[in-house]
């Protein structure tokens, strides 16, 4: 097993799942930050959901061609990289469940009247 090639997979795998966790759930505050428009906002999601599928499928490719090599003599450690993986992993966990216990409010369209 070639360690450096699987942190380097993992690495790419944890790039993937915040990619997807920051355009799933942080994409209001991203498309505020960036003034984009509600189509552009729309878009920067679907892009961020594909690039980061994308950089996930990629980082196990890279992780398991690394699980098959033959190792390097080098000493590298892996706790810290599969460490910060499933930080990301439980912090997405929580923010989909979270999201089904607190929907978020529907959008106001232009011309919508608001009763109070």
């Amino acid at each position: 097993m070639r360690k450096s090639t699987v942190k380097t997979g993992l690495t790419v795998i944890a790039g993937g799942i915040a990619l997807v966790t920051a355009v799933t759930f942080c994409h209001e505050w991203v498309a505020l930050l960036l003034r984009l428009s509600p189509e552009s906002e729309l878009r920067l999601v679907a892009m961020g959901l594909f690039w980061g599928g994308l950089l996930g499928g990629v980082g196990v490719v890279i992780a398991v061609t690394g699980l098959f090599r033959a190792g390097s003599g080098r000493t590298v450690r892996l706790f810290p990289v599969i460490l910060v993986l499933l930080v990301i992993v439980i912090l997405f966990c929580v923010l989909f469940f979270t999201s089904l216990e607190h929907p978020a409010p529907p959008r106001l369209r232009p011309n919508d009247t608001i009763t109070i």
